[in-house]
C-alpha cells in the first residue's frame, strides 16, 4: 500500500461489500419465504432448481472471467503462478536476446 488513505479505501470497500453482501442474503431470504407461502410445492422446486443452475453457472462465469484476466495480466510471477494466494507480484522480466 501507498499510504494509510490508500488503506482507508480498501478497508471500507471491503466492510461495504461485506454489508451488501449480508444485505441480499436477507432479501434473498425474504423472497424465498414469500414465494414459499405462495407457490405449490413443485412450483416451489422447480424455482429452486432454476436458482440453483443460474448459481452455478454465474460461478463457472466468473471462474472463466478470473481466469482470462489472470493469463492476459501484464504482471505475473512463478510463485503467483504456483500459488494464486499470494498477493505480492512483481514483473517478470523477460530475458532479452543479444
Amino acid at each position: 500500500m501507498r499510504g494509510s488513505g490508500e488503506a482507508r479505501l480498501v478497508a471500507s470497500g471491503a466492510l461495504l461489500q461485506q454489508l451488501a453482501q449480508g444485505l441480499g442474503l436477507l432479501t434473498l431470504l425474504a423472497i424465498v419465504t414469500l414465494l414459499a407461502r405462495r407457490l405449490t410445492v413443485p412450483e416451489l422446486g422447480a424455482y429452486g432448481l432454476v436458482a440453483s443452475l443460474a448459481g452455478y453457472l454465474l460461478v463457472l462465469r466468473n471462474s472463466v472471467a478470473s481466469s482470462a484476466v489472470r493469463c492476459n495480466s501484464p504482471c505475473r510471477t512463478a510463485t503467483a503462478i504456483s500459488d494464486p494466494m499470494l498477493a505480492i507480484a512483481t514483473p517478470v522480466s523477460t530475458p532479452t536476446t543479444t
